[in-house]
């Protein structure tokens, strides 16, 4: 039913199918996404952020979309190799490193679940980098690849936001 909210969202990494849904989100509001955000390629940011994630309802409908860099990259005077320095000299906080840091480039949602979206995309608990793992061929020769967690490709990752 049109108009009436989600009772559910999942998150799940984004995908470069998801393009044509996270454009209707954006739908005629570009230009204000353009002045929050700069200018933006949804294509590019799927591909190239460090951490993309779609936003999709019990039906498997798009609401959301939100990208993650390892950089300030809405920043220009910060570089993206030194920006750790940028930080400390700008705003003082040592404690901010790259290993602890993602930066949230790109945010949209669709307005009946905004609240959801943003809920489900800024507490997710995924690490931004990889685990450690041995290096020694033989290990890396017999060790399964690790499954995204909560399962498939399209997996809500254990993580289900319901309306309170």
């Amino acid at each position: 039913m049109e108009g009436t909210p989600p009772t559910g969202v999942f998150v799940r990494r984004a995908e470069f199918d998801d393009q044509v849904a996270i454009q209707a989100l954006i739908g005629e509001e570009s230009h204000l996404m353009a002045k929050r955000f700069g200018a933006y390629d949804i294509a590019q940011m799927i591909e190239n952020a460090s951490l993309g994630i779609t936003a999709v309802d019990e039906r498997g409908q798009v609401v959301g979309y939100a990208a993650f860099y390892d950089y300030p990259a809405l920043t220009p005077e910060a570089d993206p190799a030194s920006w750790p320095d940028w930080l400390h000299r700008a705003f003082g906080h040592p404690e901010h490193t790259a290993a602890n840091t993602a930066w949230l480039t790109f945010f949209v949602a669709d307005p009946l679940s905004e609240h959801e979206v943003a809920e489900g995309t800024l507490t997710l608990p995924l690490p931004l980098t990889p685990t450690p793992t041995p290096t020694q061929p033989e290990a890396e020769a017999e060790a399964e690849p690790e499954p995204w967690p909560g399962g498939g490709e399209h997996a809500a990752h254990g993580l289900h936001h319901a309306r309170r």
